[in-house]
């Protein structure tokens, strides 16, 4: 859904890569590192609308074909019951990502 440096700029300058790395949710089981940054997989086709309402539980969540079972229930409980105290090892900023978005 997002171009460029959108993930990482973000999420840097707001100072999470101090709760731990960047954890895809379809490779990792909870408690996903215990960090605080997390992708998925899901393919959005390319839309941001889509990939901003995919993220919560409703008609553009991701769902298993066969059983029709939403496929994030796991992340949702991490994000709204995991303690807070508890985060992931601290990682340093990528220098390869661009801050500054300015043309």
């Amino acid at each position: 859904g997002w171009t460029a440096d959108h993930y990482c700029r973000s999420w840097e300058l707001m100072g999470l890569h101090q709760f731990g790395p960047i954890v895809n949710v379809d490779q990792t089981k909870p408690p996903y590192e215990n960090t605080r940054r997390l992708i998925t997989d899901f393919d959005v086709k390319g839309d941001a609308n889509v990939a901003h309402s995919s993220v919560q539980p409703g008609s553009r969540a991701r769902k298993d074909p066969k059983t029709g079972r939403l496929m994030h229930e796991d992340v949702w409980r991490y994000l709204y019951t995991h303690p807070v105290d508890q985060v992931g090892t601290a990682v340093p900023m990528d220098d390869s990502c661009v801050k500054n978005q300015r043309q």
